[in-house]
Parts: C-alpha cells; sequence; structure tokens
C-alpha cells in the first residue's frame, strides 16, 4: 500500500457530482486499484458501505483503526458477519498505548 496519494480533491468532488454510492465506490476502484481501501467502524453505522464492497464483489482491504478507546462489542465483529461478507479486515494500531498517549499528550 501507498504511504502518499496525489489527488485533487475539487477536481474528484467535480467527477463524482450527481453520483450515487455505489458510483463512487467502482470509480475510487478503477482510479485506485488495490489502494482504494474502506475505512471502517465495525458498528452497524458502517454495514452500509462493507454491504456495497461486498455486493460488488471487491477484494480491496477494509481497515479499521483500533484506537484503544473502543468497546468490547465493537471489537469482535461477529465471525459470522466476517464469513458471510467474504471482507479482508486489516485492523491498524496506533504506536503509542492508550496509556502512553494520555500521559504525552496530557
Amino acid at each position: 500500500m501507498k504511504n502518499t496519494l496525489e489527488l485533487d480533491v475539487s477536481t474528484a468532488n467535480k467527477q463524482l457530482e450527481g453520483f450515487i454510492l455505489m458510483e463512487h465506490i467502482r470509480r475510487a476502484v478503477e482510479v485506485l486499484g488495490k489502494d482504494a481501501v474502506l475505512l471502517s467502524s465495525m458498528q452497524s453505522s458502517a454495514l452500509v458501505l462493507r454491504h456495497c464492497f461486498y455486493r460488488m464483489e471487491l477484494r480491496n482491504e477494509v481497515l479499521f483503526v483500533d484506537t484503544g478507546y473502543h468497546f468490547r462489542k465493537t471489537l469482535q465483529p461477529p465471525d459470522e458477519f466476517i464469513r458471510h461478507y467474504q471482507l479482508t479486515i486489516v485492523t491498524l494500531y496506533p504506536e503509542l498505548i492508550t496509556e502512553q498517549q494520555e500521559k504525552k499528550f496530557e
């Protein structure tokens, strides 16, 4: 995965104006290929986007950022959900654990 992406946001917004959600996703994958990822919470509010990835048969990664402040239920997505949607979920962790962050940024 690349660390940077050069993108003219204004131009991209104009190109995507009027698109429906699935078209936005399809366009991102056309432009970025496997570098297009879905950054998702594991809450039910993110279900729509994960479902779109599934319906479009995308095999791009779904990234989950574990900040150290999530509820236990959020950190344990049901195995049934992952099996059904056949998504590759990659969990990202901060460089500093919660206690270190609190101490450093007091």
